[in-house]
C-alpha cells in the first residue's frame, strides 16, 4: 500500500490493553484476491485517512480536534472534494456546507451514503472519518469496476454532527431536512474565539441556509446508508462476527443540574449534614446514584438505560471553602423513550430527596432531548442480501446503537441505515481510538455492494 498505507497500519493495529476488553490478534484481511476483484484500491482508502488525520496531529497518540465549522474541519472538507473531483466525481457545497459528491447521473432519484468529518474535543481519528473514506473509497470502486447503476449514488458529508460545539448534534443534517430553526442559527461555538453564532459563520463562508430549508427531500432523495464505528466493545470483543447491521438507535435526555448550599470555611466548619451544606459532595452523590439507578432499572426492565454524569464544576472553587455551588451535566440514553423518561423521572425525584437530606437545592434545566428510533427495513435487508453476496453473512449481527447519529435524523424523511465496523477497546472519543485496517476494508466492500443493491432498485 506504500507509505501511506504503512502509516494506517501502524495508527490501526496498535492494541488497545483496556482491562475490560482483552485484546484479540488482528483479523484477517480480506482475500487479495477478493480485494483484486473488487477492485478496492487500499492505498486510496489509506490515503484519504492519513491525509485528513494529519491535519491536527502528528503521531498516532495525538488527540484528535476538528470542531464543527472550524479551520480544520474546512480542511478536511477541502481535501475529500479535491479527492473527488481528481478521481472524475462531481462534488458540491449545499448551502448549509454540506459537501456532496456524486457518481453518474439521470433523472432518477439517487441513493447517498453519508458521515461527518468534525469530531469532540480532543477526540479520536475514525469517528466520523472512517464512514467518510469507506463511503469515498465505495462510490470510487463502483466507478473503477464500470459498474451502471439505475440510480446516481452521492456520498455526503454532514457538518456539525457532534454536540461540542454549539450544544446541538447533528446539525448538517438537521439542516438538510429543514429542521434547523432561527433559534438554532443564533447559538454560539463554545470553543472559537470571538462567542461566533452558528448564523455568523455560515455567512463569512458564504453561505446562505435559512431557516426551514430543505435541501434532502423523499422527492430528491431514495435512500441513505450510513458507516460508522461502534463506538463499543462487542464487535472487538468477537473473533467471528466483526461487522453488523443496526437495527434501533438510542434517543437522549441531556440536562443540567445546579447544587446550591452555602459555602463555608472549610477548616472552620464541623463535619456533618448538620453543620454543612456542601454542594459538591451532593452531586457526587448523584453521579453515583445515576450509574446505580441506571444499572439497575436496565437489569429490571430488561434494556439498556445509559446515564452518565458528564462534569461536574465547583463555582468559585477555594481550596479553604466547602463548596457552595455545583453544577452538573447529565446526558441519559435508550432505544426505549418510554422507559427513558420514566427513568429520568424517577432519577430527578431520588436526587432531589438525596440533596435535601444534604440541605442542598436542586435546579434543573433541560438542554436538549431527542427520541430514539428504528432504521428502516428497505436499507436493513439491502444490507443483508449484500452480506450474502459477498460472503459476510456469516458473520454479520444485529446491534442497537447507543451513540446518535445522522442516520436517525434522515430517517425521518428517507429510508435509512447502517453498518457498524469495530471500535478496538471499545474506545470512542478517545484518544486511544482504533480500527483495523481490515475492518476497513470489509465495510468498504459491504458498504460498496448495499448502494449496488439500493441503487438499482
Amino acid at each position: 500500500m506504500g507509505k501511506q498505507g504503512t502509516y494506517l497500519n501502524g495508527l490501526l493495529k496498535k492494541r488497545s490493553h483496556t482491562r475490560s476488553l482483552k485484546p484479540l490478534h488482528a483479523p484477517p484481511f480480506p482475500h487479495p484476491e477478493l480485494l483484486k476483484k473488487e477492485k478496492i484500491n487500499s492505498g486510496r482508502l489509506a490515503k484519504i485517512i492519513g491525509s485528513i488525520r494529519r491535519i491536527d496531529a502528528v503521531n498516532p497518540h495525538t488527540r484528535i480536534t476538528r470542531l464543527a465549522f472550524s479551520n480544520n474541519e474546512d480542511r478536511a472538507l477541502g481535501i475529500v472534494k479535491n479527492a473527488m473531483q481528481k478521481n472524475g466525481l462531481s462534488a458540491w457545497y449545499d448551502s448549509f456546507g454540506n459537501l456532496h459528491g456524486q457518481y453518474g447521473s439521470g433523472a432518477q432519484k439517487p441513493v447517498m451514503i453519508s458521515s461527518h468529518l468534525d469530531t469532540v474535543h480532543k477526540g479520536g481519528a475514525f469517528d466520523g472519518l472512517a464512514g467518510v473514506a469507506v463511503g469515498l473509497e465505495a462510490l470510487l470502486s463502483i466507478k473503477d469496476s464500470g459498474i451502471r447503476t439505475k440510480r446516481p449514488i452521492k456520498l455526503v458529508i454532514f457538518r456539525g454532527e457532534e454536540s461540542v460545539s454549539f450544544g446541538k448534534p447533528s446539525l448538517g443534517s438537521n439542516a438538510a431536512i429543514g429542521e434547523l430553526t432561527a433559534k438554532d442559527l443564533a447559538r454560539k461555538h463554545a470553543f472559537l474565539e470571538g462567542n461566533r453564532t452558528l448564523r455568523s459563520l455560515l455567512s463569512s463562508r458564504g453561505l446562505k441556509y435559512y431557516p426551514d430549508q430543505k435541501i434532502i427531500t423523499p422527492h430528491n432523495t431514495q435512500s441513505n446508508l450510513e458507516l460508522h464505528v461502534e463506538q463499543g466493545g462487542k464487535l472487538a470483543r468477537s473473533r467471528t462476527s466483526r461487522i453488523a447491521v443496526v437495527d434501533r438507535i438510542a434517543g437522549s435526555n441531556r440536562f443540567s443540574l445546579e447544587f446550591t448550599g452555602e459555602a463555608t470555611h472549610s477548616g472552620a466548619t464541623e463535619m456533618g449534614v448538620k453543620n454543612r451544606r456542601d454542594a459538591l459532595l451532593a452531586a457526587s452523590k448523584a453521579a453515583l446514584l445515576a450509574d446505580e439507578l441506571a444499572r439497575q432499572e436496565s437489569k429490571r426492565l430488561g434494556t439498556d438505560i445509559k446515564a452518565t454524569v458528564t462534569d461536574l464544576k465547583v463555582v468559585d472553587a477555594n481550596l479553604t471553602a466547602v463548596p457552595g455551588k455545583v453544577l452538573a451535566r447529565v446526558d441519559v440514553r435508550g432505544v426505549n423513550e418510554r422507559q427513558r423518561e420514566a427513568f429520568v423521572r424517577k432519577l430527578l425525584r431520588r436526587i432531589k430527596e438525596q440533596s435535601g437530606e444534604n440541605r442542598v437545592d436542586i435546579k434543573f434545566n433541560q438542554i436538549s432531548k431527542s427520541s430514539p428510533g428504528r432504521l428502516h427495513s428497505t436499507v436493513k435487508s439491502a444490507i443483508r442480501r449484500a452480506a450474502q453476496k459477498t460472503g459476510f453473512a456469516q458473520e454479520l449481527r444485529t446491534l442497537d446503537s447507543g451513540a446518535g447519529h445522522d442516520a436517525i435524523v434522515l430517517s425521518t424523511v428517507i429510508p435509512s441505515g447502517m453498518i457498524f465496523i469495530p471500535s478496538e477497546g471499545g474506545l470512542s472519543h478517545n484518544s486511544r481510538e482504533k480500527t483495523y485496517f481490515s475492518d476497513l476494508q470489509k465495510g468498504t466492500i459491504l458498504a460498496k455492494h448495499t448502494l449496488i443493491e439500493l441503487a438499482n432498485k
